[in-house]
């Protein structure tokens, strides 16, 4: 992606094409893309975030969220605060990192408006500039850090349709073999009964997560880049068919998901198509709310504005809360430093806020979990500061793809890393593997705009 000397205006540069089979032109520009520019999607992003958490608050009030309209005005101008970012994302070059720290201050942006309205008490004016701090301390390397690894092994196209297959193959042989434990088709309002029955082995937890959370989207970028529409067909049905066998709301809209994500980058520049691609859903959500009443609500507005959008917010709020009166726990929730240091005996953490917040397990983000949790409040942007060096790895590891194959390829990781800590998502969902993947992918059918 380069800019027009003298000029804002950003355009794609031309594709390589190739052939069947090959990484072809899915990056020209198209008579019908939109111009949209990124300053005027992130101030309406920022709008919808607060109109959605303001809804939120109306159905989930038992998440200690309470819309107060004499606190207004002190909720907006905490999302100014936090807004001031938005010329980083309006002139930063897409990456990676630049992905993950977008939807990133999502949730700061969230947190900042919704701990105004908080019920929990604790030193709000402190945790916010905290939440900020960490913020920014992990988008400096996380979107400035792009340098490209030198590649000693590549894989050919033949050796790339050959890992593709084995990544479907494997996917299915999964899918059987858990069906050997029962295969439930069940209502979105059970899936939490019934996934505490699962018991898998260790080993093929693992593989399951590293499937839908990383393989599966390489899978369907790869395929969706090559042009293979059959196959792209298949790895969205292997995709759902993970449902019955984990439970778990995301697996079963992947396929919606990964639809979006890619029409959006066909419609839109790849950085507006990252705002939108959280502007979209929840103003469909919000839209859901005011037009229908009942279950629907519950459904689509409780799984895309409170699920997807609210919780990674409250998160923050909920652990600010908690450990303000409880010591850091110095990372000792992680079976690593378990292994290496005398923790005594440490409860996971989501099992923790179930027993005193009765609000099921609350997994969150690298934010909450490597941030205030493992070192404090006033610690915590030193601890973000570290993830962002991990996840500007990912961009070493990538530079030089097609922006629109990253995006496509990473769209799982950036909704499962605002809602789990970052060392659940390198080892069980399987980002590092994703940075094996991009750092062998053959360099040939990049387009020129990757490389700037």
């Amino acid at each position: 992606m380069v800019r027009e000397s003298g000029s804002t205006e950003w355009r794609e540069q031309p594709f390589v094409s190739g052939q069947s089979g090959t990484m072809v032109d899915l990056e020209k520009p198209s008579p019908v893309r939109l111009k949209l520019g990124p300053n005027i999607i992130l101030l309406l992003h920022a709008a919808a975030c607060c109109v959605s958490l303001w809804l939120a608050s109306e159905i989930y009030g038992n998440f200690d969220i309470r819309f107060d309209e004499r606190l207004f005005s002190n909720g907006v101008i905490a999302v100014i605060f936090v807004a001031a970012v938005i010329p980083v994302f309006a002139c930063t070059e897409f990456s990676f990192g630049y992905f993950i720290s977008f939807y990133f201050y999502t949730v700061v942006l969230g947190f900042a408006w919704l701990s105004h309205f908080s019920a929990l008490e604790y030193d709000h004016d402190d945790a916010r500039v905290s939440a900020l701090a960490s913020l920014i301390a992990f988008m400096l390397p996380a979107m400035a850090l792009r340098r490209p690894f030198k590649q000693y092994y590549v894989l050919s196209q033949k050796s790339l349709g050959r890992l593709l297959s084995v990544i479907v193959a494997t996917a299915i042989c999964t899918i059987v073999y858990c069906a050997t434990y029962g295969f439930e088709f069940v209502g979105i309002r059970d899936i939490y009964k019934y996934r505490q029955t699962l018991h898998y082995p260790p080993a093929v937890s693992y593989l399951i997560g590293n499937l839908t959370g990383t393989l599966i989207p390489f899978a369907f970028a790869c395929f969706y880049q090559r042009r293979q529409w059959w196959m792209v067909a298949l790895i969205l049905v292997v995709a759902v068919s993970f449902f019955p066998i984990t439970f778990n709301k995301q697996t079963l809209l992947t396929p919606a998901w990964l639809i979006l994500v890619a029409a959006l980058s066909a419609l839109l520049e790849v950085r507006t198509a990252v705002v939108a691609s959280v502007l979209v859903p929840m103003a469909a959500g919000g839209l859901m709310y005011f037009w229908f009443d009942g279950d629907i609500v519950t459904t689509i507005f409780g799984t895309i504005n409170f699920r997807m959008i609210a919780i990674p917010s409250v998160a923050m709020d909920v652990y600010n809360h908690y450990f303000s009166n409880h010591q850091p726990t110095y990372f000792c929730q992680q079976w690593i430093v378990q292994s290496i240091f005398d923790c005594g005996s440490h409860r996971p953490l989501d099992a923790i806020f179930a027993d005193v917040y009765h609000l099921g397990n609350f997994n969150a983000s690298l934010l909450a979990t490597e941030g205030i949790a493992s070192v404090g409040t006033y610690l915590a942007p030193l601890s973000t500061l570290l993830c962002g060096f991990v996840v500007a790895v990912g961009n070493m590891a990538s530079a030089g793809l097609p922006h629109r194959f990253l995006l496509l390829s990473s769209a799982l990781v950036a909704q499962t890393i605002i809602n789990v800590p970052l060392s659940t998502e390198i080892l069980s969902n399987g980002i590092g593997l994703l940075f094996l993947l991009w750092y062998a992918m053959p360099r040939g059918f990049a387009s020129a705009d990757a490389a700037g």
